[in-house]
């Protein structure tokens, strides 16, 4: 299920059928201190990160599936690990150990994919919750080095409870039959389109002339880009489709280093890892599309979570798990944290940033602003508002098919709000209930006095 699934979250002008003397401000995310998950056990070595995914269910712990590596070599079985930690509050974790998979003298560990359970080194684990309530995830197996690999490729795994994973079809990775050049990083999307799994898969293409060769990358001559791959049955992908690669404008020595993103709202929205090649360093960029095919980067050049400063474990790249979860009225995106640059080694955390709910952009009026959303459904009884607006004023009214403010729901009957509000329901002169324009298609116009918004949604 989409994240804020009834919500219109105001993160790309295609919302809206006009807006005036309004602008959009990109938020930061802010980060927690210190890392939520550290290496403690000999099989997770000094580096455990999020190439991986984390969920919540209300009323459930969060859970969250990571990489480890204890860096013995690649031929050495046991070098990566997929991992298991669970946490009540969102920050503080719990590793249960279980008889899952061993490792050397220890018999349980919270380890759920790993040598000897399936031969090899399994790197980058993304997990989805399906439908029926199983778990589905995808894990790379770098056959070309991993000397111990019994696949190749992005292998498919399902699960009932999410611990024990088996293979979907023992015999088959899905990757290694598609044309292109793929890499390891691959990010399902929480949520399907029409109806189809969604993989964001880096690939690599050979630069295009012109364009600069930097050596200290450790693959020369090539840059990396995002494709998405889609499948109706979580075993045969299509071919590869780029969404996302450097432009023109952009400097030769920045690429897309993976992509996570899902439903959030009224549309699809997520997290590029940008790749500095000269620095060897990466960080992160907002990306957005409003059918979930044509993607696009929403803010170039702005990152929402940065990286930390001198001396901090977050200083030299940063990745972010396969999607959000929403805990306790906050925003929680886990990331890993390394101290090192991509080409060295060093030790690798696991931190969490945070944003208030649909905070991830306001749409502010500085003096007098006006926005029309486009037709929406009246699909509840009231409507709600996440709305900044502590030092102005903003007014909503309701228009109907031929753009008139309804009577009953115009601006000039709203009550103001001057208050700064995750969920404040809209009143019209005492009246608040829009139960009679159930099924109605209405635009939303908001004006605005030295006030922000950021989202409404029908309940």
């Amino acid at each position: 299920m989409a994240l804020r699934e009834n919500s219109i979250v105001f993160l790309d002008d295609g919302l809206f059928t006009s807006s005036k003397h309004v602008v959009r401000q990109w938020h930061q995310a802010t980060k927690h201190p210190y890392p939520v998950i550290s290496s403690h056990y000999p099989w997770e070595g000094n580096r455990v990160y999020i190439f991986g995914s984390a969920h919540s269910i209300v009323g459930s712990p969060v859970r969250m599936w990571y990489q480890a590596l204890d860096f013995r070599g690649l031929d050495a079985p046991g070098h990566m690990n997929i991992c298991y930690a669970e946490s009540l509050d969102g920050f503080t974790f719990e590793k249960p150990l279980m008889d899952i998979c061993p490792y050397e003298e220890w018999k349980r560990t919270n380890i759920i994919m790993g040598n000897p359970l399936y031969p090899g080194n399994p790197y980058c684990p993304s997990v989805i919750l399906d439908d029926d309530g199983s778990y589905k995830m995808t894990v790379w197996y770098e056959g070309w080095s991993d000397k111990v690999a019994a696949y190749s490729g992005a292998k498919t795994f399902h699960s009932i409870d999410g611990l024990h994973f088996v293979p979907c079809e023992p015999d088959r990775p899905y990757i290694e039959e598609i044309r292109g050049k793929a890499n390891d990083v691959n990010c399902l999307s929480p949520d399907k389109l029409d109806g189809e799994y969604v993989s964001y898969q880096i690939m690599q293409q050979y630069l295009p002339e012109g364009r600069t060769v930097y050596k200290r990358d450790l693959i020369t001559g090539r840059e990396r880009i995002v494709a998405m791959h889609t499948s109706k049955d979580f075993i045969t992908w299509n071919e590869p489709k780029t969404i996302l690669a450097g432009g023109k404008y952009d400097p030769d020595f920045m690429q897309f280093y993976g992509m996570c993103a899902g439903k959030y709202g009224s549309v699809w929205f997520g997290i590029a890892w940008t790749y500095w090649v000269h620095s060897q360093t990466m960080d992160t960029e907002y990306v957005i599309s409003l059918d979930g095919r044509t993607w696009k980067r929403a803010a170039p050049g702005f990152s929402p979570i940065p990286l930390g400063k001198s001396g901090s474990f977050d200083q030299g790249m940063i990745q972010v798990a396969t999607s959000p979860v929403i805990v306790g009225g906050q925003l929680l995106w886990y990331y890993g944290g390394s101290v090192q640059c991509h080409d060295q080694t060093g030790s690798s955390s696991i931190g969490v940033a945070s944003w208030p709910v649909d905070g991830f952009a306001t749409m502010y009026a500085p003096s007098h602003g006006e926005i029309v959303t486009k037709p929406i459904t009246v699909n509840g009884s009231h409507l709600y508002v996440n709305a900044q607006a502590y030092s102005g004023r903003l007014q909503i009214g309701l228009l109907d098919e031929a753009g008139t403010e309804i009577p009953g729901f115009t601006t000039s009957e709203c009550e103001p709000i001057e208050e700064n509000t995750q969920e404040r329901m809209v009143r019209w002169q005492n009246k608040n209930d829009v139960a009679a324009l159930t099924g109605h298609k209405v635009s939303i116009l908001f004006k605005l006095v030295h006030a922000g918004i950021r989202s409404c949604t029908f309940r």
